[in-house]
């Protein structure tokens, strides 16, 4: 399911959008200045004033859901997807690879905000001295829809693998 934002609300959110990612910088080709980012919230405007779309952006998001939303993306891809330069100044986002397109990244961040909301797998792994007691008592146990107490197997962890593959994101993984 997601939010199902209206197709015209969707084309004028990417036109502002677009326009509006002209004055976002990047230092180092890896941080996103908040600074330079702040016309963004300019096009919160075209948003939805009531409604479904916005009862839940305001749910799963908060107040200024579009800045917010394009903020933390573009800054997370930016950290796992770009290699610090220590030498390169503040420049352009569309300077960036992948970014060359402002039309393009306003249309795959609105993409991304309508298909919310997003699921979420969290596993915690428990000491062995733990996990030696509890699971030979409980073996795969169901505490209700959203939390269970699983054994991993292989099946288990070929679904949920501990590693991305991609070493920036496993690096902040401990």
């Amino acid at each position: 399911m997601s939010l199902e934002i209206h197709r015209d609300c969707k084309e004028r959110l990417v036109a502002s959008l677009s326009q509006h990612l002209e004055t976002v910088t990047v230092s180092n080709k890896k941080f996103l200045d908040r600074q330079s980012a702040i016309p963004i919230a300019l096009a919160e405007e075209v948003l939805p004033g009531q409604g479904n779309v916005k009862d839940q952006l305001d749910k799963y998001i908060g107040e200024l859901p579009l800045f917010d939303f394009v903020y933390e993306q573009l800054c997370k891809e930016l950290y796992e997807g770009q290699a610090y330069e220590a030498d390169t100044g503040a420049q352009a986002l569309s300077e960036i690879d992948g970014y060359e397109n402002n039309q393009a990244t306003a249309q795959r961040l609105i993409d991304d905000l309508d298909s919310l909301p997003w699921a979420y797998c969290l596993t915690l792994q428990f000491h062995n001295e733990i996990s030696e007691e509890i699971f030979p008592i409980l073996q795969n146990f169901t505490v209700c829809d959203e939390l269970s107490f699983v054994k991993p197997d292989d099946i288990f962890l070929d679904e949920f693998p501990l590693t991305t593959g991609d070493d920036n994101k496993d690096s902040d993984v401990a």
